[in-house]
């Protein structure tokens, strides 16, 4: 019997070939025939429909091969169509946004000239209206002026002066109005031009510019109006020359007229050094600064003069003066030679802190403190709304930005897991502040914690804890000490003040004590009297050191003793039987002391005493 004809085999990767291939076809392209291609790439598609050269070994897995590059090829492409065509929406959408722009740059203008007009206008007005302030003040002056009381012809002929003279005195005056025409001249030039229009200049910038421009403007009528004023002063002191003598200064008007100087040198040397952003005070640091070239903190006369004609100050038309040393005395206040900041700067210098005693500490908080009513609160509770407010913005602040870091580091910690980071990895990236590892690297590329490092890390931690503790223990243990020199300061003392006259009270008492029984006994006082008289010297010598030599015992065991037994005692120091049980108990804390024990103790510290004392049971 003949076999069956054997079907060819079916690999899976011929199934899977040709399934790949039917589904990447496009049912709407047109027939190959009908595109025209680009000679560079028809070459490469024929060289690709071209069979494959069969190798010596013909295996499907290189056609397998082919074929995957071939499906990924196309893949490639559709991907670079679909990247085309965002594009093309992306330059419509950009093409919008640039439309919308133009609007807001010519919308910009448009406000910007506004702006500009309602600026200018305001500053008309301004203008106009601090004119009409300078002709109503003047109309003031002239008014409120007084008459001048008529004049003979002969002695307004007498008064009046020669020619020569009057030419001579309008000689003088002439250099002063020169000058302040000169400067007034500079001031003109050094007006800046208005702010530019730039297309790329934010509503922010162009403001803060103007503000700038108008703040210089202001500086500069303040100066114009200065200088006009102190021109028309010289002007009319001038014509008042020509017709009276002039009248000299008193020491009071001299001394005015140097602090005005030296008010206005302070301003233009603040005025030309700084920043508009800097403040006043670090403007004057500047200005000394460009002074006190060699950085001594002191400036000479030779500094001085370089440094404030290197400013542009032009001194001597605004003060009358011709040298340099002249102005410099003006400042050199306390005559030493030198200018320090203090003298250059008063209102700026800051002032240190002056460290007094007690007693002068106590006066001044007694004479700043006398009405109560007035004193402030604790510094940790706020005192008004707005502290409170303040406080309550902070705190939230805090914990708003707490949260947000707790926040982020749970969906950061999150967001590491799920990419497959160990706990080491999010650690290190989480915590930056917490100490690393120096071992050995695991698997996530991070250096392990060690054994020596957990024992270095939490030594670190306890001495943070503990040395303030040890501080403290110190300080405690310091303290203990100097409390027990003090008790022993306290009871040298007591014992050369205070032990003496409470003996000899005692030894008066006993004394009319004994009188008393004496009388009572019917004579046999005196006996009784002397005799005690007799010992008493002998007992009220004996101190604390005395009887611890006599006793043999420590001088400080002693005073323990004295201690308890004055706690125990009455006001006359004489101690009872449950006094001295007490003192018994407290003396021998880790001992049962028993009834009969207590009773002869008693009997015999009764016996041991002097039978003349008073012993009470």
């Amino acid at each position: 019997m003949a076999s069956p004809a054997r079907t060819p085999d079916i690999r899976y990767s011929d199934v899977a070939r040709y399934v790949g291939l039917s589904l990447m076809k496009d049912g709407l392209q047109r027939p190959k025939s009908q595109i025209k291609l680009h000679p560079l790439k028809a070459q490469e598609m024929a060289a690709l429909k071209a069979p494959p050269a069969l190798t010596a070994s013909g295996s499907p897995k290189e056609d397998e091969q082919v074929d995957k590059i071939k499906v990924h090829l196309s893949w490639l492409k559709a991907q670079h169509r679909a990247e085309k065509e965002e594009l093309r929406r992306l330059e419509g959408c950009l093409s919008d946004s640039m439309l919308l722009e133009k609007k807001a740059q010519r919308r910009a203008m448009r406000d910007r000239e506004k702006f500009e007009f309602h600026q200018n206008h305001a500053a008309q007005v301004e203008d106009q209206i601090q004119a009409l302030k300078e002709e109503l003040h003047q109309r003031k002056v002239r008014n409120s002026a007084p008459k001048k009381t008529e004049e003979t012809p002969q002695e307004a002929q007498e008064e009046r002066p020669s020619p020569a003279e009057e030419s001579a005195g309008r000689s003088q005056t002439a250099p002063e109005t020169a000058g302040a025409r000169e400067k007034l001249a500079i001031l003109d030039e050094d007006e800046e031009p208005e702010v530019a229009e730039d297309s790329h200049m934010t509503l922010k910038e162009y403001f803060d510019a103007a503000d700038q421009r108008r703040e210089k403007e202001r500086q500069k009528k303040s100066q114009r109006s200065q200088l006009l004023s102190a021109s028309a002063r010289s002007q009319a002191e001038s014509r008042r020359s020509f017709w009276h003598p002039r009248r000299q200064l008193t020491a009071e008007e001299i001394a005015q007229n140097h602090e005005e100087y030296r008010k206005t040198i302070r301003q233009m040397m603040i005025d030309k050094c700084g920043d508009e952003q800097d403040d006043r005070s670090m403007r004057a640091k500047k200005a000394f600064r460009k002074l006190d070239l060699n950085g001594s903190g002191n400036v000479s006369l030779q500094e001085f003069a370089d440094g404030v004609a290197r400013l542009g100050i032009n001194w001597q038309e605004m003060t009358g003066m011709t040298r340099p040393r002249e102005l410099f005395k003006i400042f050199d206040l306390d005559k030493d030679g030198v200018i320090v900041f203090s003298e250059l700067f008063p209102e700026m210098e800051e002032k240190e802190q002056e460290r007094v005693s007690t007693p002068e500490f106590w006066k001044r908080w007694v004479e700043r403190n006398r009405d109560l009513e007035s004193t402030r609160g604790p510094k940790w509770q706020p005192t008004t709304p707005e502290a409170e407010l303040e406080l309550l913005y902070s705190t939230s602040e805090k914990h708003d930005s707490a949260s947000e870091l707790r926040k982020w580091m749970a969906s950061t910690i999150h967001r590491l897991k799920n990419r497959g980071k160990s706990d080491a990895r999010c650690r290190e990236i989480v915590a930056a502040h917490l100490p690393r590892g120096t071992g050995p690297k695991d698997l996530e590329d991070v250096h392990t914690f060690s054994s020596a490092e957990v024992k270095l890390c939490k030594k670190t931690y306890n001495d943070e804890v503990n040395d303030p503790v040890r501080n403290i223990q110190k300080v405690v243990y310091d303290m203990r000490e100097q409390r027990r020199q003090l008790h022993d300061s306290r009871q040298k003392l007591w014992s050369l003040t205070m032990e003496p006259v409470m003996r000899k009270q005692m030894e008066e008492d006993r004394k009319n004590a004994a009188t008393a029984v004496g009388l009572s006994l019917g004579g046999m006082g005196p006996s009784m009297t002397g005799s005690k008289e007799a010992e008493a010297p002998g007992q009220a010598k004996k101190s604390m050191k005395a009887i611890a030599q006599q006793c043999k015992m420590d001088e400080d065991t002693v005073e323990f003793l004295h201690r308890e037994f004055t706690a125990q005692a009455d006001k006359t120091d004489l101690i009872l039987k449950k006094g001295f049980q007490r003192l018994l108990r407290s003396l021998c804390l880790g001992r049962t002391i028993s009834e009969s024990d207590m009773n002869y103790w008693w009997e015999q510290a009764v016996k041991t005493m002097p039978a003349q004392e008073d012993v009470r049971k």
